[in-house]
């Protein structure tokens, strides 16, 4: 909902090589974005709008459109900012690569107190899951001791039903080696 605005703006409009005048034009989508949802009388469209309107602007007030620093920036702008940062970072984009999850996460704790507010990207850096490491570090465990977690049980009358390979749980045989996850 954050860039709902830029449906008025021209699709080449942010990149690269872009002119002053195309980037002026990609800048103008936070205002247009306030004016699409600022009317509405529901709650979360407004609390949308001061999002859009505002989730380009930075801590060290450097950013657009009103150039807003620190506490004049609502504090959902400034959660979204960096959701929206850390989220640009993870995908292709024209002129450069994708960042690992690691590198946008340090990137978004080297902008603390220059971009961002400085609570909110400690706070994200906090709150930052560890899922592939996690997820990883689960399937090694599980693939040692020679369990197969988290399969389906093809026996079970439920089919949410785990089967772990342990007869005390009800599991009348092992999983299906097609049904591993």
């Amino acid at each position: 909902m954050h860039d709902v605005g830029n449906i008025v703006v021209s699709p080449r409009a942010g990149q690269a090589r872009s002119t002053h005048a195309q980037r002026a034009r990609t800048q103008h989508h936070a205002l247009a974005g306030y004016r699409i949802l600022a009317g509405s009388r529901s709650e979360v469209l407004q609390t949308g709008a001061s999002i859009a309107w505002a989730h380009h602007e930075r801590w060290n007030g450097s950013g657009y459109p009103r150039r807003l620093k620190g506490e004049e920036i609502a504090l959902e702008a400034r959660i979204a900012a960096v959701a929206d940062v850390f989220d640009s970072l993870g995908r292709e984009r024209v002129p450069r690569a994708r960042f690992s999850r690691a590198e946008a996460r340090q990137i978004v704790l080297d902008g603390r107190g220059s971009e961002f507010d400085p609570d909110v990207s400690s706070m994200h850096s906090m709150l930052f899951p560890p899922w592939p490491r996690m997820i990883q570090a689960f399937a090694q465990a599980g693939a040692a001791s020679g369990r197969r977690t988290g399969s389906r049980c093809p026996s079970s009358p439920h089919a949410s039903a785990r089967c772990c390979n342990s007869p005390p749980t009800g599991c009348p045989r092992p999983p299906s080696p097609k049904r591993s996850w």
